[in-house]
């Protein structure tokens, strides 16, 4: 009863029921994507979507990502207490974004999307907390930020997976790092090998991969990595992106798999 009942903590497991019928009334159009090709468009998935994500990983990312999560990367929370610049791409509905201009008030927070409707939501989440002058929100693609070199530290959460360009936007957001700047990815944790993510949480992923993730990718013309990609594609992507440095940091959670690459 209290993983269901704990909305705002990082045990909150609500989320994932709110999601479940967001994907079983995709079911006839991922269906058809298999008969014809293609996928499903993230847009299609209706406005109940962006927030039954937000509810999922939400209560974590307040909980942790500042308190625990950044002190894993050395030298990044003094440098974002006394002034940094971040960019939160795939900012959904702002979360993540909000959690650190709040928690670090010295420093510059830009967050992307490139779903308009939940950057739209986001604006109104910053607005509701005070936090609007500090957070500056673009509905568009990472390509079309300016300020090459300019960020100490870019988070990624739960987004890598699914874009339809991922070498391309990795270098993209290489280029908008300062040389000892870092990039922060968290993503769902499986393993490399199939057979290694036959449990409970690998089984769930590869539902939520089929049902979701890998078809929005496909729907662009993506490659379709899905949730379940594993480390070792991550590792090959951020290194084909430019990135000379990568980590697996050494974060207990039993849903998300952390990562740190440095140009």
């Amino acid at each position: 009863a209290f993983l269901l009942a704990s909305e705002g903590t990082d045990h909150f497991m609500g989320g994932l029921f709110c999601f479940a019928p967001v994907l079983f009334a995709a079911a006839p159009k991922v269906a058809e994507a298999f008969r014809v090709g293609g996928g499903v468009r993230f847009a299609d998935f209706g406005s109940d979507c962006a927030p039954a994500l937000d509810a999922m990983n939400g209560g974590q990312y307040e909980q942790r990502l500042c308190s625990y999560w950044l002190a894993k990367l050395p030298g990044v929370v003094a440098r974002l207490q006394s002034g940094g610049r971040v960019l939160d791409f795939g900012c959904g509905l702002g979360r993540v974004a909000i959690t650190i201009a709040r928690s670090f008030p010295r420093s510059e927070v830009v967050a992307v999307d490139i779903d308009a409707a939940s950057v739209e939501r986001a604006q109104a989440a910053a607005k509701n907390a005070g936090l609007d002058r500090r957070i500056r929100f673009l509905a568009g693609t990472v390509g079309e930020l300016d300020g090459k070199s300019s960020f100490d530290l870019i988070v990624a959460c739960d987004c890598i997976h699914d874009l339809s360009r991922p070498q391309q936007t990795l270098a993209e957001l290489h280029e908008l790092l300062k040389p000892d700047g870092t990039l922060f990815i968290v993503e769902p944790k499986a393993a490399d090998r199939l057979e290694d993510n036959f449990n409970p949480v690998g089984t769930m992923y590869y539902g939520f991969s089929l049902f979701h993730c890998m078809t929005q990718s496909l729907a662009q013309g993506g490659p379709g990595l899905g949730t379940c990609m594993g480390p070792a594609r991550m590792r090959r992507l951020l290194h084909e992106a430019g990135f000379r440095r990568f980590e697996q940091l050494d974060i207990k959670s039993q849903s998300h798999a952390f990562y740190a690459a440095m140009p």
